[in-house]
Parts: structure tokens; C-alpha cells; sequence
């Protein structure tokens, strides 16, 4: 389990309710019997939490005082409930589809409502900006919440004594919040210098001194160096904007780092001193918690999670890679989520394979290639590229839809073999969903997206056309961003099987699919 103290657990409880964090829960996950584990412990609620006729999970305002230690008040006849806590200062409309935060209006999907008489408002908002992740298992029908603590330490605060006379630039002691979604922090000021950590969005600061447009900060994680200041805005500062969506320090000066993540998809996981579950276990990580990949060994990767490294199995987490370069190009601070095909591990440790071959090729194995190929030409184009996979893994079909929702992906495309009873069959496929409910933009992007990834995997492989299908698979279903199922070629084809046993023609595959994702944000923009 991931411990945590009681102080920091209401900390963290606390964001989880205090903003309003909009989060796009499976429509089958029910209105009964929700859990809510903060930190691997969970958390009981004197109102039971439910899901809304908006598919968002509701939970009681009341945490946002008990637990936070937030100031919460009511205004306008008790119709506006306005919370404070340290920079942050959050308004929110009984009845309304919007808040404000430092002043800024910020549309949502849901309203906080009274229900029962008591204020009942929407879950993830408050914890992603208070560098929380907020993870749902369709499963076990629960909430998991990681924290990366809500509020300067005591470690912290005696830091802001032992620096306040410090030289370089400002001395005054200021505090602020993380406004890019997830930007590095180094140990100069500038993007020459190396990569010490990172923060996600609305993480809370302690800002020392200011050098070069780089100021010096501290987290409440214990991480210290320097971060851009056009991602950081200062309390009372009202000059400074969002981020202007960039997500990585070192975006306005075009030239960014190969950052590769490991984002935890099991509810507890280990980080060992070395790459066997033999070694002793160094730290623990609750599921959506990332830890920068330094390396891979034996089916393990080599992580570092703040001061400590250590080794993390492959099969319990994806990998997000943000862009080698960031070039002027529609990619640039794209979200795309690439699913290689099958390779879950079953009960009893069996690994669904996918389809084999006449020769025993696996389905599993040439997906990973194609994806991978795939993935390096988006990163170099500007997109975030998360992998559900690089391994056999223990992520679900569900989970992996839950994973690109809650990245609030922009695309996912999940890689596929196609097989058939019989072997004369070959050719490529590719697959969208629809349903009644959706509405005609939603089934043109689909259906758009799809038709420019078929079309330049045709032209690039060269094999039949079998044409756009509408697909009922469940990673189509479950996904709110466009999403595409690609079937390169018939595995069960000897002919096509000895093709797909070429790297070369999956490196192709991949770049085909990339071509159409490319022009597809092209023709967006």
C-alpha cells in the first residue's frame, strides 16, 4: 500500500473535492458501492458518492473543510461556494457548468448540485491541480488518488528561512502554482541544464529567487532547482497566463528533451534495487503516479522516483515519451495514446497472444513494433505519445481506455494483426465506433481519422483495401477522443504472415499510421 499521514491524507482528500475535477468515469461504473482510496488507504464518507446523468462521480463539499484545512464560504444567498487555500482561490455555481479559479472562468461539464441537502461537487479537478492524479479501476468500481502531497512541508518552511537571503535575484519569499501540465524541473536556470524532476499542473511552489525569466523553487515533494517562469504563476500575479497550453519548460524555445515516464496502471506497485521481485523494495507508487525511466533491464525498467532509483516491472505500467523536438507543426502538445494489441496477462499468468500464425508468430509481438515505429515519428513531430504497452502487461481492455481518458488524449489508435478461418483472406482494415448518442461532429472525427490512417497504410503496404467498418470493440466504446482499431494484415495469410514477420514492413506500418495521424490534425487545424 502507499502510506501516507493523516495530515497530508486530508491534504490530499481535500484537492480530490476542492476544485471540480470533471472526471469521465465508464458509463458502466454504476451509482452504488464507489470506493475512494487515497494513497493506497482507503477513505470512508459520511454521504455516499455517486455518478451523475454526466457520467462524473460526485462526492460531499464537506472534505474540502474537514480535510484540507481549506477555507469554504457561501455567497449570494448560498449559491456560490467560494474556497481558499494558500495561492489558490476557487468559485463554484450551484446549478452552473463553470467555475473560476484565481479569477480565471473555466468551463466544465457538470454542475455542483444539492442533493440531500448537501453540496455535492464533481471529483478530479481539485487533485490534478493540486498535483494529485485521480485513476478509476472498472473493476473494482474505485477511485484511486495519488498525491504528491497538497501543501508546503515543515522541511519547506524552515527552507524558506534558509534561503530568504539568498543571492541571484529576488529575495523575497513568494509562493505560487504550476499553470503548464507537466513541466521539468532542473538544476539551472535554462533547458541546458539537467532534468532534477517534474510537476503536473497546479502543483503549489515555493519560489526563492529569480534568474533570466527561471525561477529557483521547492516543492512539496522535496524537489528543488528551477522551472520556466512563463509556466508558473505567482500568487496576486495576474499578468501571467496558462501556459498557453505548452506542457514542457523548454517549449518556447523549440528544443526539448527525450523525457520518458513510467505511469504506474495497478493499484500499488514496488520499486525494487534491482530487476527481480528477489531484491528488496526501495519505494512504493500508487496507480496513475509517474517516475521518470532511465533505462531498461531484464523486463524491468530503471526508474527514479524524486531522490531514489530503483527498478520497476514493465507488465504494471505505461509509457508516456514527450517529444525529442518541438517543432511549429499541429502535433505540438498533442496527447496520443497508441494501444498495441493484446499482451495482457490472463489468471494464472497466461498472456493472451492475440492471433498466430500458421509459422507461430504472434499478434502480441508484431503490434510492439509497428507502435513503436509509429510513436518515435509522433514525438519527433511535437505530440506526448503514451504506450498502454511496451511488455506483456496487466492492463485490461477497460483500463486501457480509462488511461487515454483521463490523459484527456486527443487521439487513440490501437494496433492490431487480423485473422481469419480462413487462410485466402488478406488485406486492411480499419475500424471506428458509433452510436445513437453521439453527435455528428463526434462521428465525423472518428470516421475522418480513420479514413487517413486506411488510406496511407494502403498506399504504403500495398495490400487489399477491405475499407472503413464500424467496430462495437470495447477500447472504441469507452474512449471519448477519437479512436481507430487498425487491422495491418491477416497474421492467419502465410504470405501475409511472412510480412508482418519483417521489421521492415512494420517499421512501415507504423509510419503509415502516423502519416494519418499527422494529416488528420493537419486538416483539423
Amino acid at each position: 500500500m502507499c502510506p501516507l499521514n493523516v495530515r497530508v491524507r486530508g491534504i490530499i482528500f481535500c484537492a480530490v473535492l476542492l476544485l471540480v475535477s470533471i472526471i469521465a468515469f465508464p458509463e458502466n461504473a454504476g451509482a452504488v458501492g464507489i470506493k475512494i482510496f487515497v494513497d493506497g488507504k482507503q477513505i470512508s464518507t459520511d454521504v455516499e458518492p455517486y455518478i451523475d446523468s454526466n457520467n462524473r462521480t460526485m462526492v460531499p463539499l464537506r472534505f474540502v473543510s474537514e480535510s484540507l484545512g481549506a477555507k469554504v464560504d457561501w455567497t449570494h444567498g448560498e449559491k456560490e461556494i467560494l474556497i481558499t487555500k494558500d495561492a489558490v482561490q476557487i468559485k463554484l455555481f450551484l446549478g452552473k457548468a463553470v467555475m473560476e479559479r484565481n479569477g480565471k472562468e473555466i468551463k466544465i461539464d457538470t454542475a455542483p448540485v444539492l442533493k440531500n441537502s448537501r453540496a455535492m461537487v464533481p471529483l478530479r479537478f481539485v487533485s490534478e491541480r493540486l498535483g494529485c492524479n485521480v485513476n478509476w479501476d472498472d473493476v473494482q468500481k474505485a477511485v484511486y488518488i495519488s498525491s504528491k502531497v497538497c501543501k508546503a512541508s515543515s522541511e519547506e518552511k524552515d527552507a524558506d528561512k534558509e534561503n530568504s537571503g539568498s543571492d541571484g535575484g529576488t529575495s523575497e519569499i513568494k509562493r505560487g502554482y504550476v499553470t503548464g501540465s507537466i513541466v521539468n524541473i532542473r538544476s539551472g536556470p535554462g533547458t541546458n541544464y539537467s532534468i532534477v524532476g517534474q510537476v503536473r499542473q497546479g502543483a503549489p511552489l515555493v519560489v526563492y529567487d529569480e534568474k533570466d525569466g527561471w525561477y529557483r523553487v521547492s516543492t512539496t515533494t522535496g524537489i528543488k532547482g528551477w522551472i520556466a517562469g512563463w509556466l508558473v504563476s505567482l500568487s496576486g500575479d495576474s499578468s501571467r497566463g496558462s501556459g498557453g497550453g505548452g506542457d514542457r519548460d523548454d517549449i518556447p524555445t523549440g528544443n526539448t528533451d527525450n523525457t520518458t515516464a513510467a505511469i504506474v496502471i495497478v493499484g500499488s506497485a514496488n520499486i525494487r534495487s534491482g530487476p527481480s521481485t528477489s531484491y528488496p523494495v526501495t519505494a512504493t507508487c500508487c496507480k496513475g503516479e509517474e517516475v521518470l525511466i532511465l533505462g531498461e533491464q531484464d523486463g524491468w525498467f530503471r526508474v527514479r522516483k524524486e531522490s531514489i532509483e530503483g527498478f520497476i516491472s514493465k507488465g504494471i505500467v505505461a509509457v508516456k515519451q514527450s517529444p525529442k523536438k518541438v517543432y511549429p507543426t499541429p502535433l505540438n502538445g498533442r496527447i496520443i495514446v497508441i494501444d498495441p494489441g493484446h499482451g495482457s496477462v490472463k489468471s494464472g499468468g497466461l498472456v493472451d497472444p492475440g492471433a498466430v500464425g500458421p509459422s507461430g508468430l504472434k499478434e502480441k509481438d508484431v503490434v510492439l513494433i509497428i507502435a513503436q515505429r509509429a510513436g518515435e515519428i509522433l514525438s519527433s513531430k511535437g505530440a506526448t505519445v503514451i504506450y498502454t504497452r511496451t511488455d506483456d502487461t496487466y492492463m485490461g481492455l477497460s483500463q486501457r481506455a480509462e488511461l487515454a481518458n483521463n490523459y484527456g488524449a486527443d487521439v487513440f489508435v490501437s494496433i492490431h494483426c487480423n485473422a481469419s478461418l480462413s487462410t485466402e483472406v488478406q488485406g486492411t482494415s480499419t475500424y471506428y465506433y458509433v452510436s445513437l448518442s453521439m453527435t455528428q461532429d463526434k462521428i465525423d472525427a472518428r470516421r475522418k481519422l480513420a479514413a487517413l490512417v486506411q488510406e496511407e497504410l494502403v498506399k504504403e503496404l500495398g495490400r487489399k483495401n477491405l475499407g472503413l467498418k464500424e467496430g462495437n470493440f470495447l477500447v472504441l466504446r469507452n474512449t471519448t477522443m477519437p479512436s481507430i482499431l487498425v487491422e495491418t494484415a491477416f497474421i492467419s495469410n502465410p504470405t501475409e504472415e511472412r510480412l508482418l514477420a519483417d521489421p521492415s514492413f512494420c517499421r512501415r506500418a507504423g509510419e503509415a499510421i502516423a502519416r494519418g495521424i499527422i494529416r488528420y490534425f493537419e486538416t483539423e487545424s
